[in-house]
């Protein structure tokens, strides 16, 4: 029997846009991915209403956090304090934000550094990554979109970094797709269903897989089908 792969979505990039409400959220993806396992919280919610939904959350096998630019370090602060009941895997932050390492060291939940898009000056090249890691005792989150717009190897990067990835972010490429639908004039994130090229060869099962896919404003019926696309390549 096939081990089911932690998979699961990224509640910021890829459902923001549609509600805000936590509660709302957590009971549609329930509804089209019951099979998911994994979920990443984010900044973008209050912090109580993802205390009163500590329970739902807890369906997951995997969560983790998307830290925030700005007040990352109280917000470390605040999940080791209850993470009693929110049982966090890890906290994700984007390394260009870090402006002290102090409130990161100090975090008993495991703190992921995630590699940078082509739209940031730093810490894109798998050479920055190994000097960070070599100073500072953390791991990766491996962003594939990422690696995509900075025209890496996804398999040079899975061996160089084997022993670090503890995390997956995984979208499409995809700049004009969402033009009509969002208003949006330019998305980064695009969903896999627009980029198949990206889930190809994805020898990335054992790690935990977030999808950061921008979906269309109550397109849910697309939500189900990324989850089910990526889910068959994982297995």
């Amino acid at each position: 029997m096939k081990q089911k792969p932690l998979l699961g979505f990224s509640l910021s990039n890829f459902i923001f846009f549609t509600n805000t409400k936590l509660v709302f959220i957590l009971k549609k993806l329930k509804e089209i991915a019951p099979q998911a396992t994994a979920v990443e919280l984010s900044h973008h919610y209050p912090f109580t209403d993802i205390l009163k939904n500590a329970q739902a959350i807890q369906r997951y096998q995997y969560r983790s956090f998307h830290l925030p630019k700005k007040g990352y370090a109280a917000c470390v602060k605040a999940l080791n304090r209850y993470q009693d009941k929110l049982k966090l895997n890890a906290l994700i932050m984007h390394p260009c934000d870090i402006k002290g390492w102090s409130g990161l060291k100090n975090s008993k939940i495991p703190v992921l550094i995630e590699n940078m898009d082509n739209h940031k000056k730093s810490f894109r090249a798998p050479e920055e990554l190994a000097k960070l890691f070599k100073k500072h005792d953390f791991n990766l989150c491996l962003d594939l979109n990422h690696l995509k717009t900075n025209g890496y190897n996804r398999q040079q990067w899975l061996k160089q970094f084997s022993s670090r990835i503890k995390q997956v972010h995984l979208a499409g490429v995809d700049h004009g797709h969402y033009k009509t639908s969002t208003g949006i004039n330019e998305m980064r994130h695009a969903l896999c269903l627009f980029d198949q090229e990206i889930v190809k060869n994805l020898n990335v099962k054992q790690y935990p897989v977030i999808l950061e896919g921008v979906m269309p404003p109550n397109r849910w019926d697309l939500a189900k089908q990324e989850f089910e696309l990526v889910r068959k390549r994982l297995l």
